[in-house]
């Protein structure tokens, strides 16, 4: 078993959090999704996934 190091308990940086809110809120969404069937609910899934990676970047 790997120790934690206090380096990897450290709070998101700025290009992670994005990922970070999509996984910590994921289950409350999930919760929502309960009716839907596995076929449905992948879709769903893989249609959010790809919204996300869809966002535009701005320049700076």
């Amino acid at each position: 078993m790997s120790r934690t190091t206090k380096a990897s308990r450290k709070t998101p940086t700025a290009k992670l959090k994005p990922a970070f809110h999509a996984v910590l809120f994921l289950p409350d969404a999930l919760r929502e999704l309960v009716g839907l069937s596995d076929e449905e609910l992948r879709a769903a899934l893989r249609n959010t996934v790809l919204r996300f990676l869809r966002v535009p970047v701005r320049p700076r």
